[in-house]
């Protein structure tokens, strides 16, 4: 890592912490969250008395509107996993009823809503539905350009409202 990244919430000033390449993050986000400059040399890693090293990382706090799905965003990122990140949108499933592939097939994406509609409430759906919410606002917030990321969130949202107008 080059950095620790302090997410910030907006509304409750609660924050996580996370070490993250900032390269990553200026590749993939119009936002410009780490200063000038402090991407040109990574840390050096310094040996201490006790021949361990220790890493000394700039701390950067950054403002986003939804604490609870940032890390989610961030993982995305780093492993570009769609399917991981869209079941990680969904409340838990039972096992094996969240299909491993093909999402965006029609017949697959019925099948998640009406799974979706006779496995929650549509108070959980609507939970649901705030959640992604959130995750649309973090991106917003953070100008990911990354493509993939924004057609997983499309794709959640419309398996979403299916299940909601179903339930």
């Amino acid at each position: 890592p080059t950095h620790i990244l302090a997410a910030v919430d907006t509304k409750s000033s609660k924050a996580q912490m996370y070490p993250v390449h900032g390269l990553l993050y200026a590749v993939n986000c119009a936002t410009r969250i780490f200063p000038l400059g402090s991407l040109a040399s990574p840390p050096t890693p310094e040996r201490s008395l006790d021949q361990g090293f220790t890493l000394t990382l700039p701390f950067i706090p950054f403002n986003i509107p939804h604490l609870a799905s940032f890390e989610f965003i961030n993982t995305f990122l780093y492993n570009n996993n769609s399917e991981t990140f869209i079941r990680n949108l969904f409340p838990s499933l039972p096992n094996g009823t969240f299909p491993t592939a093909d999402l965006d097939r029609p017949s697959i994406r019925t099948r998640l809503s009406y799974t979706l509609a006779t496995s929650f409430t549509v108070s959980d759906l609507l939970e649901t539905a705030r959640f992604m919410h959130g995750v649309w606002s973090n991106l917003t917030a953070l100008g990911v350009v990354q493509e993939e990321i924004w057609g997983a969130l499309d794709l959640a949202w419309l398996i979403l409202l299916e299940g909601i107008s179903l339930a």
